[in-house]
């Protein structure tokens, strides 16, 4: 299954920085991307589900697997 264009996005965030809480995660990302929240909570626990991504006592990081993939698209582009 592809990745979504959410989804990458939000591997290449937690690329950055992944010292969040999933909540925290979520209200950065769907401001950032403006969507709504449930879009972002939608895709990030697909990407959990895909072990693309983990949470570990609230907080939301990389999965060893997901550090080893070149994610292109991730960055957003302003038309």
């Amino acid at each position: 299954e592809r990745l979504t264009q959410k989804q990458k996005y939000i591997i290449s965030y937690l690329n950055r920085d992944e010292h969040e809480t999933a909540t925290q995660l979520v209200k950065s990302i769907s401001s950032e991307l403006k969507c709504s929240r449930s879009a972002v909570w939608n895709n990030l626990n697909s990407l959990i589900r895909a072990g693309l991504v983990s949470r570990d006592n609230g907080f939301v990081q990389l999965t060893d697997c997901s550090k080893t993939i070149q994610i292109n698209g991730g960055e957003r582009n302003e038309k």
